[in-house]
């Protein structure tokens, strides 16, 4: 058992509800909506005024300075808001400036991922493909993807507003996963919490579309001892089910009792451990595997008599229980 408990140690959305007015969506113009925070760096200019044009990296204050202008504040600005606030700044020292102001570079986004996912917990999420904000299918597939109680119907996106209060809006990934013409994805902001819900009751058809989307994880782990030919920890493509487990461990020995093969699973809700049996005899298995699954293939009834035998008497008794036994 403590072997057990140490073992066990695309794209798109759907709004469901709304009330997150500034939830932006993959290619509708992403940084119209984005908040400026400290460490994003800036590329300002102003027309005709090249002593003005500069980089910037937005302060732990959340402040940039810049000659002449002095100290703005930039954070919990977005980039069109600032732009406005460095244009009239410049107006009181220029005639009718022209100022154009873009993102150099994205800070990193610090969310927090929980629920059903493999790895629940914060994260730090680099922008994505260089200079695009991670968007909620990104940070799932870092926390480890789904697992296979996740209610996909239902995942949680909270942020906080620039008045400080929380605001939800629910996503329905699971229409995603299985529409060809599912709406765009969300973009993150920093300090954005996503939350999986688990199903209410288990369902193969959902856990079943669960494995094969974009939305599970690339493997899951899984343990298989007993009568296989080659067995310990594999890696298994997630729809994977206990027959493809024991033929990716090189089949069943000869010894193997198929009529009663078991495996055993950790609830994470409860901290129990599940054990369940197949009858594999028939080679009709629709059972789907989970990350930290334990698969125990026992020997036939003969096996267990004959070793018994071998670990008390002779050799040459032993071939004479053993032919008894035939008879």
């Amino acid at each position: 058992m403590a072997f057990l408990r140490k073992f066990w140690q695309l794209w798109g959305m759907t709004i469901a509800l709304a009330g997150l007015g500034n939830v932006a969506a993959v290619g509708a113009n992403p940084l119209a909506a984005y908040l400026l925070g400290p460490g994003d760096t800036l590329e300002i200019a102003v027309a005709g005024f090249e002593q003005y044009t500069s980089s910037q990296i937005i302060l732990p204050d959340g402040s940039i300075f810049l000659p002449d202008v002095g100290s703005i504040l930039a954070a919990g600005q977005t980039p069109v808001a600032l732009q406005e606030s460095l244009r009239q700044r410049f107006a009181k020292i220029l005639v009718q400036p022209v100022v154009t102001l873009r993102i150099g570079k994205l800070r990193p986004v610090g969310i927090n991922v929980t629920g059903e996912v493999q790895r629940p917990g914060p994260l730090q999420l680099a922008p994505v493909g260089g200079n695009a904000s991670p968007t909620v299918a990104f940070a799932i597939a870092q926390a480890g993807g789904v697992n296979q109680n996740a209610d996909l119907r239902g995942v949680i996106l909270q942020r906080i507003g620039s008045d400080g209060q929380p605001t939800r809006v629910v996503l329905n990934l699971a229409e995603a996963a299985r529409s060809l013409d599912g709406p765009p994805d969300v973009l993150l902001r920093d300090g954005d919490s996503l939350f999986v819900p688990r199903l209410a009751a288990p369902d193969q058809d959902v856990q079943a579309a669960i494995a094969r989307s974009s939305f599970a994880p690339q493997a899951i782990r899984v343990a298989i001892v007993g009568e296989v030919r080659a067995p310990g920890e594999k890696q298994l493509p997630p729809n994977s089910s206990i027959a493809r487990a024991i033929a990716l461990s090189g089949g069943a020995t000869d010894r193997a009792n198929l009529g009663a093969v078991g495996y055993l699973r950790l609830d994470r809700q409860t901290g129990r451990v599940r054990q369940t049996g197949v009858n594999l005899s028939n080679l009709n298995d629709i059972t789907q595997l989970q990350d930290g699954d334990l698969i125990v293939v026992p020997k036939t009834d003969i096996s267990q008599v004959l070793d018994t035998i071998g670990n008390t008497l002779s050799p040459l008794f032993q071939s004479l229980v053993f032919l008894r036994i035939v008879q």
